[in-house]
């Protein structure tokens, strides 16, 4: 949780030094390393054969990560979240996302086709998360659709503080520890999981989708709130849709794990 706060404002800073924008930047860096506690917990259980509780933390972290861009709305009191970030990038992501859940939901019900062990749908989801990265860096500079801008959409202005005395070497040692720290809580909460899904006799799905999962995306909340406060709505958009992608994402090294 704490990784998390500092995340945001390192990836605010980071983005407008770039010139990657909020929406990009929430996607790749902050959505990833938010999401590195539920992926590692995800790939550990399913390596330590619980693949029912590395499925349910999975696709209970994108509900919950989902559901809290309506509690980081409520601290946006200006307008609502999601048109104030409202972007052709945002929306191309949001379809990028649909795209790689709708794989593993098929495959579920699909008859079982393994290749080694790993499904054919594990490797079109890491095609198409590689295509949709593509599009989106293209899609910046060549959209095929424009929101209507209104008062209170946010437009994505570059604020570097000159009188910042970090390098951008600095930036980047920091949030490479920040999302190191909460790379090793997603694998000390995955450990927990296991351990008290065999105290308690809960069923390992439903123990992953309502604990495992909500104590794994707290990081996104933190940061969508903390990215919210200081005026970043896309970065905070583009947190949880990002973070969301990557958990379909290591989907993919779970099955391979497994």
């Amino acid at each position: 949780v704490f990784s998390g706060s500092r995340l945001a404002k390192i990836a605010d800073e980071l983005a407008d030094r770039t010139g990657m924008g909020e929406i990009l930047a929430g996607a790749l860096f902050v959505g990833a390393s938010t999401s590195l506690p539920g992926a590692i917990t995800s790939v550990s259980t399913a390596f330590q054969d619980h693949p029912s509780l590395a499925i349910g933390n999975a696709l209970g972290g994108l509900t919950a990560q989902t559901a809290f861009i309506a509690v980081a709305d409520l601290f946006y009191r200006r307008a609502n979240l999601e048109h104030a970030a409202a972007s052709v990038t945002g929306l191309a992501q949001a379809v990028l996302l649909l795209t790689m859940l709708s794989m593993p939901l098929i495959a579920a019900t699909e008859p079982d086709i393994t290749v080694w062990g790993v499904h054919p749908a594990s490797a079109a989801i890491v095609i198409s998360y590689i295509f949709g990265l593509r599009l989106l860096s293209k899609i910046k500079t060549e959209p095929m659709w424009r929101a209507v801008r209104t008062s209170d959409t946010e437009e994505e202005v570059s604020a570097v503080d000159e009188n910042d005395p970090r390098s951008d070497e600095s930036l980047w040692r920091w949030f490479v520890v920040h999302a190191g720290i909460t790379a090793i809580a997603g694998f000390v909460v995955g450990e927990a999981s296991i351990a008290l899904v065999a105290m308690t006799g809960v069923e390992e799905s439903a123990f992953g989708t309502v604990f495992t999962a909500v104590a794994n995306s707290l990081p996104e909340l933190v940061t969508a709130i903390a990215a919210v406060r200081i005026g970043a709505v896309n970065l905070a958009v583009g947190d949880v849709i990002g973070g969301n992608a990557f958990e379909v994402l290591f989907l993919c090294l779970a099955d391979v794990a497994y």
